[in-house]
C-alpha cells in the first residue's frame, strides 16, 4: 500500500546563514554576510549587480552544483552527475584568477531535527572545507568534520541530508532544490516539462521515494529499451534492402551483367583514387623539400649578409696611411719638415724610418695600413648575390608547387566523393569479393539473412523489455494517482488561492495519465491549457510559482518552514500583476512559509505590496546597491533607487492586516 501523507513529509532546508567570500562580482564587498529571518528576506538591486549569482551560489553551497540550462533532463541520476562540470563555467569569470582558492561559500540551514554548516570551495564541487551536524534543538554535537577528508565529508553530509530530508537519494535531495524549491533565471517550467513534472508529482505527492526512484529508473530505461527497438529495426531494414538488391543478382544474368560492370567501374575509380592520393603524397614531398632548401637558403643569405656588413664595417673604419698625407709626403720629397722648417736628409731618414717602423711620425701611434683592394668585400658580394638569386628561385618555386600541390588535392578530394556516392549508391552488390561468383553471391545473401534474424530477435528482446517495465511503471503509476486524489484536499485549495489570488480568474488542475507518463493539466476558465503559449509569459511564470508553493505546503504542512528561492520575474508584469504578485508571495509568507527573493527596484509594486502585507515583522529588505560598482547611468540616477527602497521600507512599518486563507 502507498505511504499516506502525514507519513511521507518531506523535509527541506531552513534556511539561516549565508556567507560569499571572495567571490568578484561583488567587488566592494569582499565578505558578503547575510542571515535569514522567518519571512520574506528580498535582495533588491539594480541590473547587473548579480541577483541571479547570489541565489545559484547559495544552491551551490547546498548541492555543490549550478543547473547547466542547455541540459535536457532525462532522470534525477543523471542530472545530478551531468550538472556537476558546469558550476566551474558558472563561475569563471564571476570569480578572478587571484581569488579561486579563496573563494568559498558558506550556509547553515536547519533540516528536520538537525542543523547543518558547511563551507565550499567554489572550484571545490565534490569536497567540503568544513562540516557540522548538531542537533537542532539540543545543540549537541553529532558529526564533527574537521578530521575527515574534504571528499569525505561531501559524502557524509550528502548521506546524512538526504537521510533527514526523508529521501532515497541525495540527488532526489537536489532536483527537488533545484525544480520545485527554486524558480531562478532559468525561468523552468514545471506545468509543461512533463518529465520533470512527473517525478516531482513521484516525490511531492506521497509515493514513498524508494518507489519514486524506482519509478525514475523504469521511465529511464524504458526510453533507453525504446531508442534500442527503433535501432535494431532501422539496421534490420536497411540489411533488408541490401538483402534484395543481392537476391536479384541472384535471380537476374542481367543484374548480375550489371553487377560485374560495377565492379569494374568502382575498381578503376579506387585506382584513379589511389592514383590522385599518391599525386598529392609526392607533390607534398616536393614542396617540402623545396621549403627545407628555401629555408637553408635564407639562413644562408642571412649569415652572407652579416658577414658582409662586419666586412665592410671594418673596412671603412681603419686609419689612414700617414704617407699619403701631404706634411709627410713633403717630408720625403723635399727633406724639409712642414711642421718647425727643418730641413735637410735628416729629415726625410727620421720620417722614412718612423713609416716603416708603421708609427706616427706626429703623434708615435701605431699605424695599421689600410688593405690596398677591398678584396673580402667583392668576394663576400659576389656570393651573397648569388645566394639571393637561388633564394628567389627557391621562393618561386614553392609558390608554384603549392598552387600545384592545391590543384592535386582538389582532384583527390573530388575522385573521394566520386568513390564515396558510388559505394553508397552500389553497398550490396560492391561487398561481394567476387560478383559473378555464385558461392560468393549465396554466402552473402545468407550472412545478410542472419544478421536481420538477429537483429529481429534483440529488437523483441528489447520490445518485451520495455512492456514489462512499463507494464511495473503502470503500477507505480495508478497508486501516484491514487495518492493524488488524497492530496487533493490539501494541494488544490492552495494551488487555487494562490493561483488566483495573482490572476484573479478560476483556475483548477487535474492530473492526466498517458503513454509518455503522469502529468498535472491546468485549466483557466474550464479550459484545458496544454501548450505554454495559450498563457502570457507573466501567467506562466507565476502560476508555475504558485504550482511550486502548493506543492511546498503539500509536502511540508506539518513543519511549515520549508525555503523557496524566487528570481522575480518581474520584466513580464505589468503594473497591475506586480501587486498580484505581491499579494501571492505575501499569501504564502503569512502562512509560515519563507521566501528567498531577489528582485529589480523597479518592481515596486510588487515590493511595495509585499511589504505593507508581510511589514518588517515578516520581511528583511537588503540593499544590494553597495555590495558591487554602479554603471554611470546607474550612478547618475542614484536617488531613484534610494527613493524606492525608502518607499518600500516605509511601507514595511506599516501595520499590515491580511486577509489570511484556511488552511486544510
Amino acid at each position: 500500500m502507498p505511504a499516506t501523507l502525514v507519513e511521507h513529509q518531506l523535509h527541506m532546508p531552513r534556511l539561516r546563514r549565508f556567507r560569499i567570500d571572495r567571490m568578484s562580482i561583488y567587488s566592494k564587498k569582499p565578505t558578503v554576510d547575510v542571515s535569514f529571518a522567518s519571512g520574506v528576506f528580498c535582495l533588491a538591486g539594480a541590473n547587473g549587480l548579480g541577483k541571479s549569482t547570489f541565489l545559484a551560489a547559495l544552491n551551490y553551497a547546498i548541492t555543490g552544483i549550478v543547473p547547466d540550462p542547455e541540459r535536457k533532463f532525462e532522470s534525477v541520476p543523471e542530472y545530478y552527475a551531468y550538472s556537476k562540470d558546469f558550476a566551474d563555467n558558472y563561475f569563471d569569470g564571476r570569480v578572478n584568477d587571484a581569488d579561486r582558492e579563496a573563494a568559498e561559500v558558506t550556509v547553515e540551514f536547519v533540516v528536520g531535527s538537525k542543523s547543518f554548516a558547511l563551507t565550499r570551495g567554489i572550484f571545490e564541487r565534490d569536497s567540503l572545507r568544513s562540516l557540522l551536524i548538531t542537533d537542532s534543538k539540543s545543540g549537541d554535537v553529532l558529526l564533527n568534520g574537521a578530521k575527515l577528508t574534504p571528499r569525505h565529508r561531501e559524502e557524509r553530509y550528502a548521506s546524512a541530508l538526504a537521510r533527514e530530508a526523508g529521501l532515497t537519494s541525495f540527488d532526489q535531495f537536489v532536483f527537488l532544490q533545484h525544480f520545485v524549491f527554486t524558480f531562478d533565471e532559468r525561468r523552468h517550467l514545471l506545468f509543461w516539462d512533463q518529465r520533470v513534472l512527473e517525478q516531482v508529482l513521484y516525490l511531492c505527492v506521497g509515493i514513498n521515494s524508494a518507489d519514486a526512484h524506482r519509478a525514475d529508473t523504469l521511465r529511464r530505461d524504458i526510453e533507453k529499451a525504446d531508442s534500442l527497438v527503433r535501432n535494431y529495426q532501422w539496421q534490420a531494414t536497411a540489411l533488408t534492402d541490401k538483402l534484395k538488391q543481392l537476391e536479384e543478382v541472384v535471380e537476374s544474368d542481367v543484374a548480375a551483367d550489371r553487377a560485374y560492370r560495377l565492379a569494374v567501374e568502382h575498381r578503376d575509380l579506387l585506382r584513379e583514387r589511389d592514383a590522385a592520393t599518391s599525386a598529392v603524397i609526392k607533390a607534398q614531398e616536393r614542396k617540402q623539400d623545396v621549403e627545407l632548401s628555401f629555408a637553408q637558403l635564407t639562413g644562408q643569405v642571412a649569415t652572407l649578409t652579416s658577414e658582409y656588413e662586419e666586412a665592410f664595417q671594418e673596412y671603412f673604419s681603419a686609419r689612414q696611411a700617414p704617407r699619403s698625407h701631404p706634411l709627410v709626403a713633403a717630408a720625403l720629397d723635399k727633406a724639409q719638415c712642414g711642421i718647425c722648417g727643418a730641413a735637410g736628409d735628416d729629415v726625410r731618414s727620421a720620417v722614412d724610418r718612423k713609416l716603416q717602423s708603421n708609427i706616427c711620425p706626429f703623434c708615435q701611434s701605431p699605424v695599421v695600413e689600410k688593405a690596398k683592394a677591398p678584396e673580402a668585400l667583392k668576394k663576400i658580394d659576389k656570393e651573397l648575390a648569388g645566394a639571393r638569386e637561388k633564394l628567389r628561385n627557391a621562393g618561386e618555386r614553392v609558390q608554384r608547387l603549392a598552387a600545384e600541390l592545391k590543384t592535386f588535392d582538389e582532384m583527390a578530394l573530388k575522385i573521394a566523393s566520386r568513390v564515396d556516392r558510388f559505394e553508397r549508391e552500389h553497398s550490396s552488390v560492391l561487398n561481394l569479393a567476387e560478383v559473378k561468383n555464385p558461392t560468393a553471391l549465396h554466402r552473402t545473401i545468407t550472412g545478410y539473412r542472419e544478421q536481420i534474424e538477429s537483429l529481429l530477435k534483440k529488437k523483441e528482446t528489447q520490445r518485451e523489455r520495455r512492456e514489462e517495465k512499463k507494464k511495473e511503471l503502470r503500477q507505480y503509476q495508478k497508486d501516484l494517482v491514487k495518492q493524488y486524489a488524497d492530496a487533493e484536499e490539501v494541494f488544490l485549495p492552495a494551488f487555487r488561492n494562490l493561483a488566483q489570488s495573482f490572476l484573479g480568474l478560476d483556475l483548477d488542475v487535474h492530473i492526466d495519465t498517458k503513454a509518455s507518463g503522469v502529468s498535472l493539466i491546468l485549466t483557466v476558465t474550464d479550459t484545458a491549457r496544454r501548450e505554454q503559449y495559450q498563457l502570457s509569459e507573466s501567467q506562466r511564470f507565476f502560476v508555475d510559482i504558485a504550482l511550486r508553493m502548493a506543492l511546498i505546503e503539500l509536502t511540508s504542512r506539518e513543519e511549515r518552514t520549508a525555503c523557496l528561492l524566487i528570481d522575480t520575474p518581474e520584466g513580464a508584469l505589468d503594473i497591475a500583476y506586480e501587486s498580484r504578485a505581491g499579494e501571492m508571495f505575501a499569501d504564502f509568507v503569512l502562512h509560515g512559509f519563507n521566501i528567498i527573493l531577489t528582485a529589480n527596484i523597479n518592481t515596486s509594486r510588487l515590493l511595495l505590496n509585499l511589504a505593507r502585507l508581510c511589514g518588517n515583522k515578516h520581511m528583511h529588505l537588503s540593499r544590494m546597491t553597495s555590495w558591487t560598482e554602479l554603471s554611470e547611468v546607474q550612478t547618475q540616477e542614484e536617488h531613484l533607487f534610494i527613493e524606492a527602497l525608502s518607499a518600500i521600507e516605509a511601507a514595511m512599518n506599516t501595520v499590515p492586516s491580511p486577509q489570511k486563507r484556511v488552511h486544510a
